[in-house]
């Protein structure tokens, strides 16, 4: 009897299971009437990468090299660079609930895993990596 119970329990078990993995595993959730959007709708599309390898002579020294060579022909791009969430540390503008403007939220104003404690060593960090500083 005992046996009997626990197959019963392990396939009730397994058919639970198996029904949660259907349901929250649809590739597409839908609602009657109403389309869902999916995330990757909303990322852009990548441009077609131009390998620099042929236009471009090296060894380049260091960092501050390959920029100063790649504003040479890009003379635009380092106020686009500096312009973006990444180099800003700021991201859209949101309405947080409990307050009454609109706020740019990311790394400079939330909590970041990473970069808890930049402000001591901004120096160093921004001497490689964009932005802030």
């Amino acid at each position: 009897m005992r046996q009997k119970l626990i197959l019963v329990s392990v396939i009730a078990l397994v058919s639970l299971g198996a029904c949660f993995s259907w349901v929250w595993g649809r590739s597409s959730p839908t609602v009657p009437g109403r389309r869902i959007e999916t995330p990757w709708e909303h990322v852009p599309q990548a441009m077609v990468h131009t390998d620099h390898g042929r236009l471009i002579e090296g060894p380049l020294a260091d960092g501050p090299s390959v920029t100063r060579r790649c504003l040479e022909c890009h003379p635009a791009a380092a106020g686009q660079v500096m312009a973006t969430a990444h180099w800003t540390w700021a991201g859209r503008t949101v309405k947080l609930p409990g307050r009454n403007e609109s706020i740019h939220v990311g790394k400079k104003n939330l909590i970041n895993n990473f970069c808890i404690a930049v402000g001591p060593n901004m120096a160093r960090c921004t001497s490689c990596h964009a932005g802030y500083g």
